[in-house]
């Protein structure tokens, strides 16, 4: 047999008296169980409850992983990742992967369809962690400098969120 937790769910259960007889001043006021016994209905077990949201939480995590592998699967495509610390980044800031691949067109216009496009995750000092797009550049400097000016001014200025502030392109002189 089990005994009940708490007051709540001795009340909640038909054959359980209330312990004590209620006066009018004690009565709980409102729309309550104690007030209305005839809206109380079957508890359900309570390991059902939670086995059902246990089981959702997994699938919903499965499916998160997939669709995380399968946004950085796309970005491979586009972009050259540096370390396996690419992957965990991108793993970690889940708004980064759609601002990447919406950034390969105008990067392309910008510096060049056939440049090579790199990322790459820096940690300073303070362990701050920061993802860098990076052109790689086999021209001059100042060539370099009015490539980045352009796409800075022409897209990534409309594109920077409070969520995108760990990400930024830069180039890298390459000969």
């Amino acid at each position: 047999m089990s005994f009940p937790q708490g007051l709540n769910e001795m009340y909640l259960r038909s054959n359980v008296q209330i312990p004590y007889p209620l006066t009018p001043e004690e009565k709980p006021q409102g729309l309550t169980n104690w007030a209305r016994p005839h809206i109380i209905q079957e508890t359900p077990q309570p390991g059902g409850t939670i086995m059902f949201e246990i089981a959702q939480g997994r699938a919903l995590f499965e499916q998160s992983r997939r669709r995380i592998a399968h946004d950085i699967e796309e970005l491979r495509a586009f972009y050259v990742f540096a370390d396996d610390a690419v992957d965990h980044f991108l793993t970690d800031h889940r708004a980064f992967p759609n601002v990447l691949r919406e950034a390969i067109e105008p990067l392309k216009t910008s510096f060049g369809a056939d440049k090579v496009f790199q990322l790459q995750v820096s940690t300073d000092e303070e362990d701050c962690k920061m993802l860098y797009g990076i052109a790689l550049w086999r021209d001059t400097v100042r060539a370099a400098a009015l490539a980045l000016d352009h796409f800075v001014e022409t897209w990534w200025l409309d594109h920077m969120t409070p969520d995108t502030t760990e990400l930024a392109f830069i180039y890298r002189i390459s000969r």
